[in-house]
């Protein structure tokens, strides 16, 4: 009975049949193609960290140079081994009532570990164009500071439930921070190697020097690289820089990055063998 445009499954076409129809009755099954293309419309994914000290991400899902949109859905992928989703919303200030309809279909067509499909419709009101926000969904990362990635797989848009266009534009998004971090290392104690973590919010060249408890140098684990924005790991292998193994005791790894603007941050931690 789902099955609004008789093509024999169902799938995006009769969300959209179904949002052109909603509230009056139909005589008949309407047609509704997805084999046009549009090359103008596109969907773009946003994703940014909740909190710098917590696990989750907000992905947001816009639209840009959209015409008459009356109706939308999106596929969008994640890697289920990184990240659980969690729930998914039209988001403040959504696009499609922006000239005040009402579109209260959203929701997901189909969710399952590593993909989500999700879409709305307008019931009242104009089709909208221009830009603007269509979907906030989030997530939980399994790891601190992992980072991770979204796909937009496929996307649809609709002004009417017999003109359904697919996107030719389709976008990913990886998570970035926000701000500059150097995060407690882990384990700690550790015996005999540790990780450290650290993020960077924009490009910058960046050193990474341990040193013992009297300010001596130890290690360079990283020295004058140059790194794009992201979330970074090294691990310290207790080794100092001839490759010989230190002794037990404190020890300090200090963070300097310098892009656009400069972060300097230092932590301690302690081996025990």
């Amino acid at each position: 009975p789902y099955d609004l445009d008789g093509s024999g499954r169902v799938d995006f076409a009769d969300f959209f049949v179904f949002s052109d129809n909603f509230g009056r009755s139909a005589a008949a099954k309407r047609w509704a193609s997805t084999e046009g293309v549009d090359d103008r419309t596109r969907f773009v994914l946003e994703a940014i960290k909740a909190s710098e000290r917590g696990r989750g991400i907000v992905l947001r899902l816009w639209v840009e140079d959209a015409e008459a949109l009356k109706a939308f859905g999106a596929v969008i992928e994640y890697d289920p081994a990184q990240v659980v989703f969690v729930e998914a919303m039209p988001g403040p200030g959504h696009f499609l009532e922006s000239r005040g309809g009402s579109a209260p279909l959203f929701g997901m067509l189909s969710r399952r570990p590593g993909q989500v499909v999700l879409g709305n419709g307008l019931v009242a009101g104009e089709a909208v164009s221009g830009q603007g926000l269509l979907a906030e969904l989030h997530f939980r990362l399994l790891e601190d500071h992992a980072e991770t990635a979204f796909a937009l797989r496929e996307g649809y848009v609709a002004d009417s439930g017999q003109n359904v266009r697919s996107l030719a534009q389709l976008s990913v998004a990886r998570v970035r921070p926000q701000s500059f971090a150097l995060y407690a290392n882990y384990p700690n104690p550790f015996n005999p190697s540790t990780s450290i973590e650290y993020a960077l919010p924009q490009e910058a060249e960046v050193s990474l020097v341990v040193y013992d408890i009297i300010g001596q140098e130890v290690r360079r684990l990283a020295v004058g690289q140059r790194q794009s924005a992201g979330f970074y790991r090294l691990v310290w292998d207790g080794r100092d820089g001839a490759g010989r193994a230190v002794g037990s005791g404190v020890y300090f790894y200090r963070l300097r990055a310098v892009g656009d603007t400069r972060f300097v941050q230092t932590r301690k931690m302690t081996l025990i063998k």
